[in-house]
């Protein structure tokens, strides 16, 4: 805070009533909890951006590829 004197802290739901904007950024099957501890009313009329990625508890199959 020390760097940023105008920037805020607060638990899930004091953030929710103040942000403009939330961002969800977890794997998917941890989503529900976060959005849970912020009072509905307070997510009403807010941008929410919702990047969570349905991450596999076991290791993932996928191939990436560099192209050049």
């Amino acid at each position: 805070m020390n760097k940023n004197a105008g920037g805020k802290v607060g638990d899930h739901k004091a953030m929710a009533k103040w942000a403009d904007i939330i961002v969800l950024a977890t794997k998917i099957t941890a989503a529900e909890a976060p959005i849970r501890l912020c009072d509905s009313a307070y997510l009403r009329g807010r941008t929410v951006i919702d990047t969570s990625n349905p991450i596999a508890d076991a290791p993932s199959r996928m191939v990436c590829y560099t192209l050049h």
